[in-house]
């Protein structure tokens, strides 16, 4: 346990005591002003017994916005979310933030600097879900500052704006969300036939309009024969830190049911007739899936969970798989992504006239503007062809 000093400072006491080293230096407490040795060293005994019982130091005039930052990930975000979301902050901080304002003490932090971050980034073209992350990040992390910590007044991200007009600045994808013509879908299942292990993800894309993480996580007891449907209700995503497979709810938490069609319902029921042959086969050898909160997905702890898509012995076929099948397909399609294949199923639904909405709860977004987004760039399409067939009539 450190020890409280005191000290003289001309007509005044002073109390200060050490604390935990931030990045790699030493830190102390201290404040000045008392009028004896006894009030500065009582002041200090509460001082002390704050920063142990709290963790922190209630003095935010010395924190600098890089060690608040690092406060908040570790007591806020680290506890309340995804390991992949604490993931995309730390890059934020690391790569963005701490750079330009992470020397500056949060008490001084102003509007204007903040404003100017952002400014910056879109001026300099970085893409649109990095500057709006970026500003997420800011917001969340000062609007904590205020409350619970009562550190900050107010919010100096109250007002900072991401500028109007700017969209043109926003680097492009290295890949345009293409819908992908049927010749291609063919060839693509040319190249990667069912028994291959992506087969089974790239037709619930296809037919299903699943994200990446919830194609993999499908299990057994997610599929309704009677009813013809498919609950999705999970994902898989990677642990960048303690380096396993877990399960989350989807995206948004956009759990659903889903109406499947034939050749999906024929495809499963296929499959599991021929699982159940593989453990008869098998037998003790057959490979068992298990999940732990605190292990992922696993071979020996937790509770055993039945994967619909699974190598021929039960093993587990991880997401990275569609790495190498992008790869190959990349050679014939270099516009291809795994998300491609969901937006080419939302685009023929739509095509075929389905309502906004049931395609909306289908594909889980977020809310219906991104299925308009998707609806209104098909109808512009489509009018650009009426006009181009209106100048063939009268050629």
């Amino acid at each position: 346990m450190a020890d409280i000093n005191a000290r003289k400072r001309g007509k005044k006491w002073e109390y200060y005591f050490e604390i935990a080293k931030m990045d790699g230096k030493r830190k102390r407490i201290s404040k000045g002003g008392f009028n004896t040795k006894a009030e500065a060293v009582s002041e200090g005994v509460k001082a002390m017994h704050e920063y142990q019982t709290a963790g922190t130091v209630n003095t935010p005039s010395e924190l600098s916005m890089h060690d608040y930052l690092n406060y908040w990930i570790e007591m806020y975000c680290i506890p309340n979310l995804k390991p992949t979301t604490v993931a995309n902050y730390k890059k934020y901080i690391r790569l963005h933030i701490s750079p330009k304002i992470g020397k500056y003490r949060l008490a001084t932090i102003t509007a204007e600097q903040l404003q100017k971050l952002i400014n910056d980034m879109v001026a300099n073209g970085y893409s649109k879900n990095t500057v709006i992350g970026i500003k997420g990040v800011l917001s969340s992390s000062l609007n904590y500052a205020v409350q619970p910590l009562h550190y900050l007044k107010t919010s100096p991200m109250a007002y900072v704006k991401i500028p109007k007009g700017s969209r043109t600045n926003y680097r492009s994808s290295q890949y345009k969300r293409e819908v992908i013509e049927k010749d291609i879908i063919d060839e693509i299942f040319v190249r990667f036939p069912k028994g291959s292990s992506t087969y089974l993800p790239l037709m619930f894309a296809y037919h299903c309009g699943m994200r990446l993480g919830e194609a993999f996580a499908i299990t057994w007891d997610n599929v309704n024969f009677a009813d013809r449907t498919v609950t999705i209700n999970k994902q898989l995503q990677w642990d960048l830190e303690k380096k396993f497979w877990y399960l989350t709810p989807p995206k948004y938490n956009s759990s659903r049911t889903i109406d499947i069609d034939e050749t999906i319902v024929e495809l499963l029921k296929e499959l599991q007739e021929k699982q159940i042959r593989a453990k008869e086969y098998y037998a003790d050898e057959y490979s068992l899936i298990y999940y732990d909160e605190e292990l992922g997905i696993n071979e020996s702890t937790g509770n055993v969970i039945d994967f619909v898509n699974v190598y021929e012995n039960g093993g587990f076929i991880q997401p990275r798989t569609i790495q190498h099948t992008s790869q190959v397909i990349h050679k014939f399609y270099p516009a291809f992504t795994f998300h491609s294949l969901r937006h080419t199923h939302c685009t023929r639904l739509l095509e075929a006239g389905l309502p906004i909405k049931y395609v909306q709860e289908r594909l889980g977004h977020k809310n219906i503007s991104v299925t308009m987004d998707i609806y209104n760039h098909l109808t512009q399409n489509q009018a650009e062809l009426s006009k181009r067939a209106l100048e063939d009539v009268f050629k």
